[in-house]
């Protein structure tokens, strides 16, 4: 999500890259947000359970992710974008 995700709306779809890329910089702050919450809860239960949940959710959550993309719209994109970084 970080290179290509990018690369593909703004080149593919015709996105404005400045929107994409300011969507990004809102994403990486999300992300620290959900490693924040991965580790408090990865302290709780073990790293294992964690990493196992968040293995699983990007499996289901990778068809809807380029669904998303392809929709060419910069609010799907910034929905995969936010389900993907967390």
């Amino acid at each position: 999500m970080t290179v290509w995700a990018i690369s593909y709306v703004v080149e593919d779809m015709g996105m404005d890259r400045t929107a994409v890329l300011n969507i990004k910089a809102v994403g990486a702050t999300l992300t620290v947000v959900g490693i924040w919450f991965a580790a408090r809860y990865s302290d709780k239960l073990g790293r294992r359970p964690v990493m196992l949940v968040g293995i699983a959710a990007g499996a289901l959550a990778a068809l809807p992710i380029m669904w998303l993309l392809q929709l060419g719209a910069l609010w799907a994109f910034a929905i995969a974008l936010f389900v993907a970084n967390g």
